[in-house]
């Protein structure tokens, strides 16, 4: 019974978030410190998303933050 509800309020979701999203790229591309901190947030992510510790890797951290 709710299940239509739960799927009408994802729908809603993301029509609402993709002009946001559209609007942030458009942002990111003209300033260049709003640009820095969506590349750190990014960097971040994929720093705790690998599969592995850097530790490990034989990447250093060095590497990834200057993969802009």
């Amino acid at each position: 019974m709710i299940l239509p509800f739960v799927k009408l309020g994802t729908l809603a979701l993301k029509t609402f978030a993709k002009p946001i999203a559209n609007r942030l790229k458009k942002e990111a591309g003209i300033h260049p410190k709003f640009r820095q901190f969506i590349v750190n947030i990014a960097q971040f992510i994929l720093l705790f998303a690998s599969d592995k510790p850097p530790i490990y890797d034989k990447c250093s951290k060095a590497h990834l933050w200057s993969c802009n």
